[in-house]
C-alpha cells in the first residue's frame, strides 16, 4: 500500500509488517513493524535520533558524526547508556560494529545489491539471534539506509528497493538522462550497476566515493542534481579511476 505522494505505506511478508509515516517534507517520521509477534515503534528525529519502543523498553538511539559519516551509536534505554562504534565499507554500509573498548560487537556483510548475509562466509542467512544482535544496535545497514525486518527490503527514503531481485517496488517519477538506456527501466536500481552506484534519496544515484591513497574519483549524480557536496551537473558526467591516475570522458 502506497500513500497518495507514491511513498511506500504498508508491507508486508508472511507474518511480518511494517507501516511508514512521513512529514510535509516527505521525510520519514514514524515507523511501525511488527514480526508477527512483537511490534516496535521507532520515531525519527532527522537522522539523529531514533526513539526505538519495543513492549515496555524505550530506547534512545542518538547518531553521532564525523566527516559527515556515522561513526557512533549512543543509545540510552533507562538501564543502560551503551556507547558503540560503527565501521562502514566503501559503499557507506556498515561492515563491523565494536564496543567502546574497540571489541567486535557484530561485523555485517551484503550481496551486491543489499540482502544481508552471514559475515563469516559471505553466505546463508542470518541466525535469528544474529539478527536481534544487530537490531539492538540499528537497523541502518546497506548503503546507510534502514533494513526492514528480515524481509530483505531496504527503505530508501522515497521508495524501497528489494535485495533479492535488485529492484525498486515501486516506478521512479523521474527519467533523469533520457540519454542512458538503464534510465528507462523505471524499476532499475542505479543502472543495475550497484558496485559503482548508490542511491541515497530512492530517486537519483551517485557514484561510490573512492578515498584511498594513491586513486582520483569522481562524486556525480544524475542531470540536474545537486550533490551532497554543493557540486551541480547539468549533463552527466562519467569519470573513471586507474590508479596514479584520473581521465574523464
Amino acid at each position: 500500500m502506497w500513500w497518495s505522494f507514491n511513498y511506500p505505506r504498508t508491507l508486508a511478508s508472511g507474518s511480518e509488517t511494517a507501516e511508514f509515516y512521513y512529514g510535509p517534507d516527505r521525510q520519514k517520521w514514524k515507523q511501525t513493524y511488527s514480526d508477527g509477534s512483537n511490534t516496535e515503534t521507532t520515531y525519527y528525529f532527522d537522522n539523529l535520533i531514533e526513539q526505538v519502543n519495543a513492549g515496555s523498553v524505550t530506547d534512545w538511539r542518538h547518531s553521532i558524526y564525523a566527516g559527515g559519516k556515522v561513526v557512533a551509536v549512543y543509545s540510552r534505554d533507562g538501564t543502560n547508556n551503551t556507547l558503540r562504534y560503527v565501521l562502514s565499507d566503501h559503499q557507506g554500509s556498515v561492515s563491523s560494529i565494536t564496543t567502546n573498548a574497540g571489541a567486535t560487537y557484530a561485523n555485517e556483510s551484503f550481496t551486491a545489491y543489499g540482502k544481508r548475509r552471514d559475515a563469516s562466509d559471505w553466505s546463508g542467512d542470518l541466525t535469528g539471534t544474529e539478527w536481534a544482535t544487530l537490531n539492538a544496535v540499528s537497523r541502518t545497514g546497506y548503503t546507510g539506509h534502514g533494513q526492514i525486518g528480515t524481509m530483505n527490503l531496504n527503505h530508501m527514503n522515497g521508495r524501497v528497493q528489494d535485495a533479492v531481485t535488485g529492484v525498486f517496488l515501486s516506478a521512479d517519477p523521474y527519467v533523469t538522462d533520457p540519454g542512458l538506456t538503464q534510465n528507462y527501466h523505471r524499476y532499475g536500481y542505479v543502472y543495475n550497476n550497484p558496485l559503482s552506484f548508490t542511491d541515497p534519496s530512492g530517486f537519483a544515484c551517485e557514484t561510490v566515493r573512492h578515498d584511498v591513497p594513491g586513486y582520483s574519483y569522481s562524486y556525480t549524480i544524475a542531470n540536474g542534481y545537486t550533490n551532497s557536496f554543493g557540486e551541480t551537473y547539468l549533463d552527466e558526467e562519467v569519470r573513471g579511476w586507474v590508479e596514479g591516475y584520473s581521465y574523464e570522458t
